[in-house]
């Protein structure tokens, strides 16, 4: 967690164990004994969510939230929880409250509502029911309010000190439903759970010297970023590459493409590239270009499938082999698989800062997978989406974009659309085959007014993909059938070949046919990932040595993994088309 210059967060004059009972508390006593004032903990939540929440329009109205989050700990019963003589109080709907009917904050007030229980309904009816008379009579948890009445409460915090005013801008002016309300609400939610988190780690981790917050992820300098990819680029690829000419000078294409598209200002974008064309590194070096250029403040790579975000994390972690730990960070179920190492106490410190640095994105660089990032743009929990605030002002780059799903692609790309325009975000589409997205701009502007109108990175990407041609199709002659047992015999007359089919059942049964033939790998998700990974890499070194390797795989190969078979075949089941109206044949095409 990085402060504003100057800004300082240690409370002083922490209450002791003996005087614990004078003043409100937020929190009871952490390791050294010391409670956490209640007016202490507002103040700084407070802060740290105006800091959070950056140049955004709204920021006055985050601050206010933070302010009011947990007003209700200033009610008897709540001070009487902490000593442990009450329990099953509500302690949160009295600030929101205050926010709503005071201040005519909806976001705020529903951050408020939500900061331990999740987002809640945003409509009117909802909303009413935070008044106190209506929620003491029938609360949604069963739960009691600490305190009924929140003008009391109002005195109270205004006695210890809490200074209130209105903000000077608010995220939603309506009760207007659209996906871009929704980002903003989001946002300024991710900016109070997270400010209060980590205020409440500050006081249970904190010394005799007073509160510690904890270590900052590493400093994003893209500048020394991209000369790390230059040296790596220089070193390893091109000084190693031995792919024909017309192959290397489709890699340069790109490259410079990459570069001159990273001189644009935040926006969307897509990327569209063939295989082979070094698209993982050239998606690399334009986010890191156009993060410098742009100031931005970090990099999110969202990969939809574990074998290929392993895949790319390799990739990174050797071309970033010289910067600080967690500069890259991985947040996905593979993350921490890799090699022990011999100092136990350095592997567990490393992990720890990765675990803690993970809950909120404070890092450079992060590679995570496409359910964590879309679960924290749609998610209520507030766990999910504490990191949200932290995509404000940076590079996200989809890789295999292809792999979004259909049915959900209006509300996803609204509320990208969103939020690249109002937080100076750049989102990149990347992958061989773009989904015709930029069809869908009518429906994405109901939702979004930016819509979707992307601008592509690579505009000669046909010309290169005509010179990295080097796979010839052969389709099967109509009503031409294989049965396991004779294409299990042409994998045998194989050296090196790689069968594709949609189903795990269907691999299992082409295996059976294969019998004790050697040299035979399987891939599906039957293997945890720890077991694909392993064979996967038996698989590449086999074919870097020229040995025979047979791999029989579902479709988890197909999103981007990085292997070369000298002959592939993909299973296919032929469907007549639906009968046209009229049409008495009922022959398909």
């Amino acid at each position: 967690m990085r402060l504003p210059e100057g800004m300082k967060l240690d409370s002083a004059d922490q209450p002791t164990r003996q005087d614990r009972a004078d003043g409100y508390f937020a929190h009871s006593g952490n390791a050294e004994g010391r409670w956490h004032r209640l007016i202490d903990h507002l103040s700084a939540v407070g802060r740290l969510t105006l800091a959070f929440a950056g140049a955004a329009p709204w920021a006055g109205e985050a601050q206010l939230a933070g302010l009011l989050h947990d007003l209700g700990r200033y009610g008897d019963r709540f001070q009487a929880r902490l000593r442990g003589k009450d329990g099953g109080l509500d302690h949160w709907s009295p600030g929101a409250w205050l926010a709503l009917s005071r201040h005519r904050a909806v976001a705020a007030a529903l951050a408020i509502q939500g900061h331990h229980v999740g987002l809640q309904d945003g409509s009117r009816d909802a909303l009413r029911r935070l008044v106190p008379a209506s929620l003491a009579a029938n609360h949604p948890f069963r739960l009691a309010l600490s305190e009924p009445d929140p003008d009391r409460l109002s005195a109270r915090a205004a006695a210890d000190g809490l200074v209130l005013s209105d903000p000077a801008a608010l995220a939603v002016a309506s009760w207007e439903k659209s996906a871009a309300r929704m980002v903003d609400v989001r946002m300024l939610f991710s900016c109070v759970v997270d400010a209060d988190f980590l205020d409440t780690e500050a006081h249970f981790n904190g010394d005799v010297a007073g509160k510690r917050y904890r270590e900052p992820g590493p400093t994003f300098d893209a500048t020394t970023a991209l000369a790390a990819l230059d040296r790596f680029v220089g070193e390893r690829i091109r000084a190693g590459a031995r792919a024909a000419g017309g192959v290397l000078e489709a890699r340069e294409s790109l490259w410079r493409a990459a570069g001159e598209a990273a001189m644009r200002g935040p926006d969307v974008f897509t990327l569209t590239a063939p295989t082979g064309s070094g698209k993982t590194l050239a998606m690399l070096r334009f986010a890191l270009e156009h993060a410098r250029r742009n100031r931005l403040k970090r990099i999110v790579l969202a990969v939809p499938f574990l074998t290929v975000i392993e895949q790319t994390a390799r990739i990174y972690r050797q071309v970033f082999a010289d910067l600080p730990d967690c500069f890259v960070l991985e947040h996905h179920s593979l993350a921490g698989l890799g090699e022990e190492s011999d100092n136990r106490d350095a592997e567990d410190n490393s992990e720890r800062q990765r675990r803690l640095l993970a809950e909120n994105w404070d890092a450079p660089i992060v590679l995570t997978t496409n359910v964590q990032l879309l679960e924290s743009l749609f998610s209520n929990r507030p766990s999910a989406c504490r990191k949200l605030h932290n995509l404000m002002e940076s590079v996200i780059l989809f890789d295999e974009a292809q792999s979004l799903p259909q049915h959900l692609a209006v509300p996803t790309l609204a509320a990208l659309s969103h939020l690249s325009t109002a937080y100076r975000t750049s989102v990149v589409f990347a992958t061989a085959t773009q989904p015709a997205f930029d069809a869908l701009d009518q429906a994405v502007t109901k939702h979004a007014p930016s819509g979707w109108r992307p601008i592509e990175v690579v505009p000669e990407h046909p010309e290169m993909f005509r010179k990295l041609r080097r796979v010839e199709v052969v389709w099967p002659t109509s009503g031409e059938k294989r049965t396991w047992a004779g294409l299990a015999d042409e994998v045998r007359g194989a050296d090196s070949v790689l069968v594709v089919v949609n189903l795990k059942r269907h691999a299992l049964a082409l295996l059976e046919s294969l019998g004790d033939t050697t040299d035979v790998f399987h891939l599906s998700t039957n293997l945890c990932a720890e077991h694909r990974r392993a064979v996967l890499d038996r698989v590449r070194a086999r074919l870097g040595s020229g040995l025979p390797c047979r791999l029989i795989s579902t479709q988890c190969v197909e999103a981007g993994v990085d292997v070369d078979f000298p002959k592939v075949y993909r299973w296919l089941r032929w469907k007549p088309l639906p009968r046209p109206p009229g049409d008495a044949t009922g022959k398909g095409e």
